[in-house]
């Protein structure tokens, strides 16, 4: 099994060798040694890691559901990078500033996500990727499995119903993608000049988990999130936290 991390920790991706890229992550960008994605690309040839991009919860998942995180470039505690939030106190936070991207190669991105059209991460790919056709970046995208499968279930985004946690009508909750598979989707739709590379994952592997955000605990939680999820729409509590 191999995910696009995985890939390029077994050197498939020489491409990648002395340009120098933004990492968009979390604590789930590992490979299957448990070694972080930053790392893992400090040992690519020539590769410069010049900064980390956060999405909602952080870098490292520390910050709560909504919770604005700071990072204006102070370097990462555990991994020594300047690290810049791309979830703030407004909407235009969501998405990455033309300086955060246009000094790079590459924005690399790699976050598990849960295969639900409500998490949030796969929206900051999409708005990332229409930052980085606007400045001429490539995007390239380290795929992983889907954790609840093909399956597509639920009803689609009406427009005029869009927000962080559904950005584009005509996808359904459970969309049954991987993130690669996602981002070209959205790529279609909203990027379509948009750089986009996708390093394939092997889509059927069951990877170790790692919980992707603070109330993603286990894949059981990842199963039933298409349909609790809705209850966030009314004024009942799902029982978070």
């Amino acid at each position: 099994m191999q995910t696009g991390l995985d890939r390029i920790g077994a050197g498939l991706e020489p491409n990648l060798e002395g340009q120098r890229v933004a990492l968009l992550c979390n604590h789930t960008a590992v490979d299957r040694w448990g070694e972080h994605a930053a790392n893992v690309l400090r040992q690519v040839k020539g590769l410069e890691l010049v900064r980390l991009l956060g999405p909602e919860h952080g870098v490292w998942s520390t910050h709560q559901d909504m919770e604005s995180v700071s990072g204006e470039g102070a370097p990462d505690p555990f991994l020594g990078v300047p690290t810049f939030s791309l979830y703030g106190d407004n909407a235009a936070s969501l998405t990455p500033r033309d300086a955060l991207i246009e000094d790079v190669d590459a924005v690399i991105y790699d976050i598990q996500d849960i295969g639900t059209r409500f998490y949030t991460y796969a929206a900051t790919l999409a708005f990332t990727m229409e930052a980085a056709q606007r400045v001429g970046t490539r995007v390239i995208v380290l795929d992983r499995p889907n954790p609840i499968g093909h399956t597509i279930e639920g009803p689609l985004l009406g427009e005029g119903f869009e927000s962080f946690c559904g950005i584009e009508p005509g996808l359904p909750i459970r969309h049954g993608m991987t993130v690669g598979e996602l981002a070209r989707w959205y790529g279609a739709r909203r990027a379509p000049d948009c750089d986009l590379v996708v390093i394939p994952c092997d889509c059927d592997a069951r990877v170790e988990w790692v919980p992707p955000s603070p109330n993603m605990p286990t894949r059981d939680t990842a199963a039933v999130y298409p349909g609790m999820c809705l209850l966030e729409g009314t004024t009942l509590s799902e029982g978070r936290g």
